[in-house]
């Protein structure tokens, strides 16, 4: 929980930023060790090496700008971070989804992250038609809990882990528009007083 409250506080508008930017976390790691189970990180400030998997996580929640040196230590390359989702897609993202979208989540839209349904380092757009809301715990976990997620015509669907669903079948998410429905339903009838 603690996690998911700093990633909303560093998406609001108020938080304070250092040179027009918000503050950025420094994390480097050399593609063998990133590709390795083993493989170590560091980042800047911290003098103990990190796990590699480390700046893989960082890297799907936050903006990733790949610097290439050459053996000298030149700038050969310098990549954009415009890997996020923009405040207009999350918006529209969280407009549809209203909240994580693993059934029985009760995470809100403003504690939740946006997942590339395909990956984005495999080519995944960022578009609103491959994005949707997860809590952090699903976001991070989610190749392990056994749940599958794909988009349907920008649609997101999720399949249970077979535990739960022994089908395995593909069922449209909770979105925005059934969670208001299943509140109002809740919600016993206004009574007149006489």
């Amino acid at each position: 929980m603690l996690v998911a409250a700093l990633h909303a506080a560093t998406r609001s508008l108020e938080t304070p930023t250092l040179g027009g930017d918000a503050p950025t976390l420094l994390v480097h790691v050399a593609l063998e060790d990133l590709q390795s189970p083993t493989g170590v990180a560091t980042i800047d400030g911290i003098d103990v090496p990190a796990p590699a998997d480390l700046a893989h996580r960082i890297a799907c929640t936050g903006a990733v700008q790949k610097v290439v040196f050459d053996r000298n230590g030149r700038i050969v390359r310098l990549g954009t971070k415009e890997r996020l989702f923009n405040h207009h897609q999350r918006k529209a993202i969280t407009a549809r989804d209203g909240g994580c979208i693993i059934p029985g989540c009760t995470i809100p839209a403003a504690w939740c992250e946006i997942h590339h349904v395909q990956d984005h380092a495999k080519g995944g757009p960022t578009h609103t038609d491959n994005g949707v809301l997860l809590c952090w715990w699903h976001h991070h976990n989610l190749e392990r809990s056994g749940w599958d997620i794909r988009m349907r015509n920008g649609v997101p669907e999720v399949k249970a882990p077979p535990w739960i669903d022994s089908r395995g079948t593909h069922r449209p998410a909770p979105c925005a528009l059934t969670r208001r429905r299943a509140r109002g339903r809740a919600r016993p009838p206004l009574v007149a007083r006489t």
